[in-house]
């Protein structure tokens, strides 16, 4: 396909840009003139919704010859707000910030990257101007609000605009000293589940079907009053400014969590509806104030995330003014349009019209469709007459999907990437949606002719202009309920979007000749996407799209008619491509994972198994040293009292040789001085049977000083059916530089916070499929020749289903400073203690499958214990390699606090009482391992005794 971007971009053009390395990065073009020539967000190319890296592929095929400016939707730098009261704003933090956000280096390093001169336009400026230069109004009031920007004081303001004079600040809203309904509202998103900063759509919709009452106002008013700092911690960002990994708001869950204990008393319809209602109100006292401080217009303007919130726009234009527009783009890529056109006020060329399209993104040429169409062996049709034939097929209840000229730009589907379909059922919301693995609580809006618009909706005349995007909720008549349930509220409300003929041509014609043949007057318009997929943008997204929902037709620009069925091969072929190629949308899932507290999250990744084993083993084995280490204590002490020459002496060496041959070392992790690794794994390069997948995952935070050394312990055992996957919890430290550097031998890797190892280790395991499974942390290391062995073993054992081998113990320096000799498997044992040296473990996916497939993410310290009891209790055979396999390394980071320990402890606890149906004391778990550890010492005397001789072990 094509680029992209436009060839028509006339000279002195100026390029807006929204990038905050968060989310909505976006380009906009403008001509001198202040005409839009295009605009697009990242997520639309990128396939990954809100994506917030930097615009790379927007600005791929720039012109900038013809770019004489680049205006950037942020200030340059931070500058304290040296007027920082407001008199809109009733709710002042509990607490003052010290300092604002700023933006970081790497975005100075993209916006340095760009060759043209910049201009930096405050970020509520370029919110404002988005609206009132696209309105057509001479006058107006613009409020902003949103969660705000680096660089920026501010989270919001009301303006006055002016055609001849430009837009003045009224009122600033300090994102230092006050509180921003904003934060409240993606609280109770994250709070009922979903994601924030995403979904706080579905709090609108779900609002309607609860009730606002008193107990939650005062639940959710103390929180924003008192508490609110507190509330805005739950969430942050991950991946900021990242090129590779999408940045994501993610829920801190253990934050979290003392919130949702603290709102069991309410449903989450009351919760959605009071937060909607106190959002509602907040907006209005602010209109009210502004009112009484002489600031008022007939016309008003509104742009910011808050304002997606098309209930809230209805509330304000009913509050008493007699025009609304709301930015068709009202979020952050928005302001890519708003900045490019602030960059151009006072220029004698600017005379903005008022905005009659939003299709302003990328188009693409019949030609180009239909060799796609050929190329892909797809059945279709020329229509002749493609509102006629589109029209009888809407009558005949088909859903139909129309791809055709440029893309809309923001968030609304406005007939070019939309999907239509008969309004009559109200069932179809949920059939819909079924197909489009959507979970709405808003119903589908409905598409109307401009011309039909006062027989369908009360008071339409005061949105007439901005109904063309569908920005508000308008009240339904009578007819349109009865007519057209399906895009009808339960309130009685929609959302419409009003189409002129020489706006939408298509999509007029479809209305009319639906009307006629029906006597409906709308559809239903749904966008054109899978859930939680971008809209869109290209043709062959748009067979992506219509092959994964099963809808029934695809119109195509140029008059191409696809049926669903007269192409189920066709179908068939991309869905198995999307099975077997994970997509962008899974990368994005990755990205956005809910995080605990990042304290925990550093811990788990660094102490897993090492804090259980050295406490546990202590407590086994204490006693039986004290007796052992009591006679050679003796016999030391009567050592130094005589000398040397004592003839007790050599007794006293005799019985230390012995002690310390008949000691268990199970349990110890210094067991002597360093000194070289000796006795590695074989390579085993003679050629296996066969080679089974290999899957393995390597969960990794802050282990940038060990990190490459177990990542070439993997790919370095040239074994030749291998998926290796690194998950790292978004590390600061070099790990990336040493994941990038690896990348090529990688299956994949990613850098996102999560909730720790569990976690980390699950998400891995999502990403590969591989016959035989296993994790190596991210400090550890795999011996040479072990996959070699693993594999041939389980080739000659069908059987069986989990094995693991000998461990050796190592410092820093990847020094040997001990030995694992285990004397083979005991399942037994597994309900007292594990033993199992999990840099060792492998299974099989058929049992990690029956055993529930995952990790228990409740687990912090013992999930690979958890796991081997899950594996047994669900009939896994078990296998011992009496062969070393990995190393599991030492060093002083494993050391802990008490709180961290009892979590340890706790989950032992836990395992024990599970299995055993009963908590056991630490005499009880001595008895039941002794036998255990007497065969150990067994293999482990003869071991070493066959080292100390040569002989082959």
């Amino acid at each position: 396909m094509k680029s992209v971007m436009p060839e028509s971009i006339p000279t002195n053009s100026i390029l807006g840009i929204n990038y905050s390395g968060m989310h909505d990065t976006a380009i906009a073009v403008t001509a001198p003139d202040g005409s839009p020539i295009f605009a697009c967000s990242l997520e639309r190319l990128s396939r990954v919704k809100q994506d917030g890296r930097p615009p790379f592929a927007l600005l791929e095929k720039m012109p900038w010859d013809r770019i004489a400016k680049i205006a950037i939707s942020t200030d340059q730098y931070f500058s304290f707000p040296a007027n920082y009261e407001s008199k809109l704003l009733a709710t002042p933090l509990p607490q003052v910030r010290e300092a604002g956000l700023v933006h970081e280096e790497p975005f100075y390093d993209f916006i340095k990257s760009l060759p043209a001169e910049k201009v930096f336009v405050c970020h509520q400026m370029a919110h404002a101007a988005s609206a009132f230069w696209a309105s057509g109004f001479e006058s107006a009031l613009c409020l902003t609000y949103d969660g705000g920007m680096c660089n920026s004081p501010w989270f919001g303001g009301l303006y006055l605009c002016d055609r001849e004079k430009g837009i003045q600040a009224l009122d600033q809203f300090s994102a230092l000293h006050y509180a921003k309904i904003t934060s409240l509202y993606t609280f109770v998103t994250g709070l009922l589940g979903f994601s924030p900063n995403k979904h706080e759509g579905k709090i609108t919709g779900l609002a309607a079907y609860g009730k606002a009452s008193d107990a939650c106002r005062y639940f959710l008013k103390n929180l924003f009053d008192a508490d609110f700092l507190s509330i805005e911690s739950t969430v942050e960002w991950s991946s900021v400014y990242s090129v590779d990994q999408v940045p994501a708001l993610n829920v801190r869950e253990g934050k979290m969590d003392v919130y949702r204990q603290a709102a069991e008393a309410f449903t989450k319809e009351e919760l959605a509806a009071t937060v909607q209602e106190m959002a509602e109100q907040h907006i209005l006292e602010i209109l009210d104030r502004a009112k009484k401080n002489g600031w008022t217009s007939e016309n008003i303007c509104l742009a910011g995330g808050l304002f997606a919130n098309v209930k809230i726009n209805q509330r304000v234009v009913e509050s008493g003014f007699s025009k609304l527009f709301v930015a068709p783009p009202m979020t952050d890529d928005g302001t890519a349009l708003g900045a490019a056109w602030h960059a151009l006020v006072g220029q004698a060329q600017f005379e903005p019209q008022k905005i009659k399209s939003m299709y302003l993104g990328p188009s693409y040429d019949p030609r180009e469709i239909e060799t796609l169409l050929t190329n892909e062996c797809i059945e279709f049709e020329r229509l002749p007459n493609a509102a006629e034939t589109l029209s009888d097929l809407l009558s005949e209840d088909q859903v139909v999907a129309i791809f055709q000229g440029g893309m809309e730009f923001g968030p609304r589907s406005l007939g070019n990437r939309s999907i239509i379909a008969q309004a009559t059922k109200s069932d179809i919301n949920q059939s819909l949606n079924d197909r489009l693995n959507r979970t709405e609580f808003m119903p589908f809006a409905p598409i109307t002719r401009i011309e039909d618009a006062q027989d369908c909706y009360l008071d339409i005349d005061k949105v007439l202009h901005t109904a063309e995007f569908m920005t508000v909720t308008v009240n339904c008549t009578s007819t349109m309920i009865n007519a057209c349930p399906a895009v009808v509220h339960v309130d009685g409300t929609a959302r419409p979007q009003l189409v002129r003929p020489e706006s939408n041509p298509l999509i007029h014609a479809i209305l009319t000749s639906y009307l006629k043949k029906t006597n409906r007057p709308s559809l239903v318009n749904t966008s054109f996407n899978i859930h939680e997929e971008p809209i869109v943008c290209s043709p062959k997204d748009a067979l992506h799209g219509f092959f994964e929902s099963g809808l029934d037709y695809l119109y195509l620009e140029g008059g191409y008619l696809v049926a669903f069925k007269n192409n189920t091969h066709v179908a068939l072929k991309y869905l198995q491509e999307k099975i077997k190629s994970p997509s962008q949308k899974s990368l994005h899932q990755a990205a956005t994972i809910t995080l605990q507290d990042k304290k925990l999250a550093e811990f788990e990744a660094q102490l897993v198994e090492k804090e259980r084993i050295i406490q546990e083993q202590n407590a086994q084995l204490i006693n039986y040293r004290q007796e052992l280490g009591q006679h050679a204590g003796a016999l030391r002490a009567y050592h130094l009292a005589y000398g040397g020459l004592s003839p007790f002496a050599p007794i006293a060496r005799l019985v230390r040789a012995f002690y310390n041959v008949i000691r268990p070392r199970l349990g110890q992790l210094s067991q002597y001085s360093p000194r070289p690794m000796s006795c590695l794994a074989s390579p085993c390069i003679s050629k296996l049977s066969a080679y089974p997948c290999i899957s393995i995952v390597t969960p990794s935070y802050q282990q940038g000083e060990y990190i490459e050394r177990t990542i070439k312990s993997v790919v370095d055992q040239a074994y030749p059916n291998l998926r290796y996957f690194v998950q790292d919890g978004g590390s600061k430290d070099s790990t990336t530089i040493v994941l990038r550097r690896y990348e090529n031998a990688l299956s994949g890797w990613v850098s996102e916070k999560d909730s720790g190892q569990s976690q980390a280790i699950n998400r891995g395991f999502n990403q590969l499929n591989g016959e035989i499974m296993a994790w190596l942390n991210s400090d550890d290391l795999l011996l040479p020749g072990a996959l070699h062995i693993v594999a041939d073993y389980f080739n000659r054992h069908p059987e069986v289903d989990v094995v693991y081998g000998n461990r050796l113990l190592i410092d820093v320096n990847d020094m040997e400073i001990g030995r694992w000799i285990l004397p083979g498997h005991d399942s037994a044992i597994l309900s007292w203690v594990d033993y199992v040296p999990q840099e060792t473990l492998f299974w099989r996916r058929r049992i990690w499958e029956k055993a529930g497939g995952k990790i228990d993410e409740s687990f912090r310290f013992a999930m690979d214990w958890d796991l081997l009891v899950r594996f047994r209790d669900a009939g896994a055979k078990f296998g011992h390699i009496p062969q070393f396999l990995g190393a599991f390394r030492i060093h002083e980071h494993q050391k802990t606090s008490a709180a961290i320990s009892q979590i340890g402890y706790q989950e032992m606890g836990r395992i024990r009482e599970r299995t055993l149906g009963y908590l056991p004391e630490c005499k009880q778990i001595r008895k039941a391992v002794l036998p255990y550890l007497l065969k150990h010492i067994f293999v482990d005397m003869i071991y070493r005794l066959k080292t100390r001789f040569g002989i082959k072990a």
